[in-house]
């Protein structure tokens, strides 16, 4: 006689595992989305994002801002908020860490304590290194799993690349070290350079990169000016608030005047204008003195 069989569902601890059968849609508020963003000290990275509903994890504290902010000196006190933060998700629309430079140097120093090596070259067929960037990596991913938004603060750098032919150029980065790079910038939705023009001296934000700057934007249809055409480089204006009100207008599709979209061209009073040269103002950013 033939075994009468039956049909299971595979379940995990909360909840049954079952194939996708629709689209997912975006997120709808910028405040959603991972971003890491970068700059010259001073040029107003951390004040960009204060709100009443922002909380800051400051590696560099700072009494010059009204902030939700918790000043960490340690690696291991930032994973208790990182806990805490866990188990109550509702608080918060957005975390900022200030900066992930920082934020880094103190895993490392973490981590070889823990290990009880100096640095981590002094280990066996990589060995500390792989400890480290685990380390860092599961803390970051835990981040990016909260279910509020996550900002990473970096400062620049600006690092001379040789061609070929002999030639020199600077290319603008963020300023984290090589390991901590690989993990951060490819769980981030958005890379945004915070600097200056060199048309007007004013600050910008640009969101899209050239052979020259680091930046991406992989936020599918948003970013884009009221006419469809994806932005570029976003006007910042003269004060945080203006800084702030820009961003989320860009996003909203709604802002136009002083943008410069992708190609370079200029919109003024919903008008485009090239640049004086015509190249890409993305390439023209002020390397300001320290």
């Amino acid at each position: 006689m033939r075994k009468r069989t039956t049909t299971k569902t595979v379940k995990t601890e909360r909840e049954s595992i079952t194939l996708p059968t629709e689209f997912s849609e975006p997120a709808g508020e910028l405040t959603d989305y991972p971003l890491l963003v970068y700059g010259r000290e001073g040029v107003g990275k951390t004040s960009l994002f204060q709100s009443p509903d922002t909380f800051y994890l400051l590696f560099e504290p700072t009494k010059a801002l009204r902030l939700k902010k918790r000043d960490i000196n340690t690696w291991k006190e930032f994973k208790q908020y990182l806990s805490l933060l866990e188990k109550d998700q509702d608080l918060y629309k957005r975390v900022i860490i200030d900066t992930v430079d920082l934020a880094y140097e103190l895993c490392f120093e973490y981590v070889c304590k823990q290990q009880g090596f100096e640095h981590p070259g002094d280990e066996e067929y990589g060995k500390g290194w792989n400890a480290i960037s685990t380390e860092f990596a599961n803390a970051i991913t835990r981040l990016c799993k909260l279910k509020c938004g996550v900002v990473f603060i970096s400062h620049a750098n600006f690092r001379k690349v040789k061609r070929r032919s002999g030639l020199e150029y600077d290319v603008i980065e963020p300023a984290m070290k090589g390991q901590a790079r690989k993990i951060v910038e490819p769980i981030v939705d958005m890379i945004c350079y915070y600097g200056y023009s060199t048309q007007d001296d004013n600050r910008v934000l640009t969101i899209l990169g050239t052979d020259h700057l680091v930046a991406k934007n992989k936020i599918d249809g948003h970013f884009l000016t009221p006419e469809g055409t994806p932005i570029e480089t976003i006007p910042m204006g003269d004060s945080a608030q203006q800084a702030h009100d820009n961003f989320v207008s860009a996003f909203n599709n709604e802002l136009s005047d002083g943008v410069i979209v992708k190609g370079g061209d200029q919109k003024k009073n919903g008008n485009r204008s090239k640049t004086a040269t015509g190249k890409r103002r993305t390439k023209k950013i002020v390397r300001r003195k320290k």
